[in-house]
């Protein structure tokens, strides 16, 4: 009828100004309505497959958080175990000895900086060359300036550790880098190194633990680093230590050879006669000190035998024998004794 033709007219009539409208949309986005149907296929692919790349970055962003978390948790474990392990060292040490011992050993923890250069070298696979950056005002300038036996210093070789990461990263841009000069294959060589495999090595190196000895050097002084004293004095202190190390057998050849002689019997012999209830100690000697005031247990005289030494007395120093062959070997005989006594002392009292 009329009037559905009227309304089917005015229908039509309506979807076509609505398609106009957007046809002109459409072409002020681009002229997009005259996109061909393939190339609105290949879109609508390449819009899949950057979606699908975005997801992939997404997740790869995602197990990287995740793979930090793992390595952060590792790093605290292994900081954790070398804090038990310093823990374990010091008290051991602290065993050695009381407030009142002629030495003393301290644990500084990753204190042991004597050879970083080396320790660096190492690190940064640069075996030799480029002396500036592996001397004292290199690399690790900032480290040497601290203080190793201070109770805070470990902190400071957690900084360092960050700066290093930073150089190995930034290479000549770095803190470190423009601290000091060095030839510039030293930056090639780094930069042609795995990053991530020196950085990992960076946060798995740790510097020892010191261990500093300390002695009296005079009865009732105080304590000194074993590394101010002689010879003779370094290794009294630290055959003192020793002795007081373990509890296995342990066979000493003439340690007064190495001893500085006022020492012998103030460190080494007192050691002696405090630790023998609970360690064996064979002891070869020309000492008379370590004979005769260690209070040993049993002292054998030797000579000389065609295939193995001849014992000519043996036993304790109350026995006869046993003293006349002390008097004589190590002292020279009786009559030397009593010379060198009124010479030194005074007159032998009757």
């Amino acid at each position: 009828t009329a009037r559905l033709a009227w309304e089917t007219g005015a229908a039509h009539t309506v979807w076509q100004e609505r398609v106009e409208q957007l046809n002109v949309w459409l072409t002020e986005q681009g002229n997009a309505s005259n996109m061909s149907t393939e190339q609105m296929q290949d879109d609508r692919q390449r819009e899949i497959d950057l979606q699908a790349e975005l997801r992939e970055v997404e997740n790869s962003k995602q197990r990287g958080q995740e793979q930090q978390a793992v390595i952060e948790q590792l790093m605290e474990k292994l900081v954790s175990k070398r804090g038990e392990l310093l823990t374990r060292r010091q008290t051991y040490t602290k065993g050695l000895g009381d407030s009142g011992s002629l030495t003393r050993v301290d644990v500084h923890q990753q204190g042991d900086i004597a050879s970083i250069g080396d320790q660096l070298r190492a690190l940064l696979n640069c075996p030799d060359s480029f002396e500036s950056a592996f001397g004292k005002d290199g690399i690790a300038a900032s480290l040497l300036r601290e203080r190793p036996k201070t109770p805070q210093f470990h902190t400071g070789v957690q900084k360092f550790k960050k700066s290093l990461i930073e150089l190995v990263r930034d290479g000549a841009d770095s803190e470190i880098g423009r601290s000091f000069k060095v030839d510039a294959r030293f930056y090639s060589r780094l930069s042609n190194a795995d990053t991530f495999d020196l950085s990992t090595n960076i946060m798995l190196w740790f510097p020892e633990d010191l261990v500093a000895v300390l002695y009296r050097p005079t009865a009732g002084g105080n304590l000194t680093p074993v590394d101010h004293g002689s010879p003779g004095q370094k290794t009294a202190a630290l055959l003192t230590v020793i002795l007081q190390m373990g509890t296995d057998p342990l066979l000493l050849d003439q340690p007064e050879d190495d001893l500085e002689n006022k020492l012998v019997r103030r460190l080494a012999v007192e050691t002696l006669k405090n630790i023998k209830t609970r360690r064996q100690l064979i002891v070869s000697t020309h000492n008379a000190n370590i004979v005769v005031t260690s209070a040993a247990e049993n002292i054998l005289s030797l000579q000389h035998g065609d295939a193995l030494p001849l014992i000519e007395a043996e036993g304790t120093l109350q026995l006869a024998a046993v003293k006349a062959n002390v008097c004589e070997i190590l002292e020279g005989g009786e009559d030397a004794i009593k010379t060198r006594y009124r010479r030194l002392i005074g007159p032998i009292g009757v």
